[in-house]
């Protein structure tokens, strides 16, 4: 769609990026270059810190003035953060055709394609001086362990803008995440009877409580709308000790309200039939149930789908309205009241695998999907 010229600059930044470790919390150096990048053009930047819990983070916050008031207003966000293993990535370039990372690391085209997508279009929008509504470009932090820096941006800041679209959908260019999943966590802490290993009699195992809960729990795939996943156990200490503390860590996704609520009366029933095995003894057993992320559902006709669906129609793309059961900034925002949307950001396989790849040809179409929902 645009010239050699465009695609090989998305590509080296591209290339740039994805070559800097930002781990969650570790994202200061991306920071740092799209602030050189950037520095000089006729960009307002605001490096914003917030503190959560024992962590320090930040979010870059790139404002472009509007110069026609007819165009709406918009932002876009990408976060700046990559999963593990991600230190050390080596990008490299296959047949032409794909970028892929060594095989040792993931590649983190989630999220830093549309990093540089995000840079290519400010460039476009400025050196051609091309008709905009007020811009924001969010770049985020420790989006992949909580969606966390997003919960800092200023709400009152991010109501200015009519649209927001969130760079974070893996898949084709065209893809629509228009249904997006709750998550919650719940934490389950088991107290036994610790005992001297040599007198079992006097003790009572944590650890064989927490395997008959375990058979109770639901995990896995449920139906189509709602997965149960246990992530960490943890507990006991010595083998001669009869071991008196368990925690057993589990989350769960779901895109039905109703299904959730029975998933967590499973949860709660399993956690009331075991302790009901250990009446008159000193066993306890707690579980606390924690939302972490609200849901949401867009229609074909809501506002922000027509825009977009309108952008791809212009450069002959067919729309994908996507159902997903993974969570984005999107959630965060929506919860919020703010009119967004996770689109694709360039990349396939962003399911934080090792086989994340960027198909080259096609990424420069991503920078021209921005650019039509700019002068949209």
């Amino acid at each position: 769609m645009y010239s050699p010229e465009i695609q090989k600059k998305a590509v080296d930044l591209f290339i740039d990026l994805v070559k800097i470790d930002s781990l969650p919390f570790e994202e200061q150096k991306v920071f740092e270059y799209i602030q050189k990048y950037l520095e000089g053009k006729k960009v307002k930047m605001e490096l914003q810190h917030y503190t959560d819990g024992d962590n320090k983070g930040s979010n870059l916050l790139v404002f472009l003035e509007g110069n026609d008031k007819t165009k709406k207003s918009m932002f876009f966000d990408s976060h700046a953060d990559t999963v593990t293993p991600g230190k050390n990535i080596k990008p490299i370039i296959v047949d032409n055709k794909y970028i892929r990372s060594s095989g040792d690391t993931i590649l983190g085209a989630d999220c830093k394609t549309s990093i540089a997508v995000s840079l290519v279009a400010i460039d476009e929008v400025l050196e051609k001086n091309l008709p905009h509504g007020d811009l924001l470009f969010l770049f985020t932090s420790a989006e992949e362990i909580g969606l966390i820096g997003a919960k800092y941006i200023d709400t009152n800041i991010l109501k200015q803008y009519d649209y927001g679209y969130i760079l974070d959908s893996g898949g084709d260019i065209g893809s629509i995440c228009t249904v997006a999943p709750s998550r919650g966590t719940y934490d389950i802490n088991i107290k036994g009877v610790a005992a001297h290993a040599g007198k079992q009699a006097n003790g009572i195992s944590a650890i064989k409580i927490a395997g008959e809960l375990l058979n109770l729990l639901p995990q896995g795939h449920i139906s189509d709308k709602i997965v149960t996943n246990i992530g960490a156990i943890s507990g006991g200490g010595t083998i001669n000790i009869v071991p008196d503390k368990v925690e057993i860590k589990g989350e769960y996704r779901s895109n039905d309200g109703g299904e959730t609520k029975k998933l967590l009366q499973t949860v709660d029933d399993a956690v009331a039939k075991v302790l009901s095995n250990y009446k008159n003894t000193p066993v306890q057993i707690s579980c606390v149930h924690e939302e972490q992320m609200v849901g949401y559902v867009l229609n074909d006709n809501d506002d922000i789908v027509t825009f977009v669906h309108k952008a791809l129609n212009k450069l002959g793309v067919t729309p994908n309205n996507l159902t997903i059961l993974g969570g984005t900034n999107g959630n965060i925002y929506m919860a919020k009241g703010i009119n967004s949307v996770p689109i694709s950001g360039g990349g396939r396989y962003f399911a934080h695998e090792l086989k994340e790849e960027v198909i080259i040809e096609e990424y420069p179409r991503v920078v021209s999907l921005l650019l039509a929902l700019i002068n949209n």
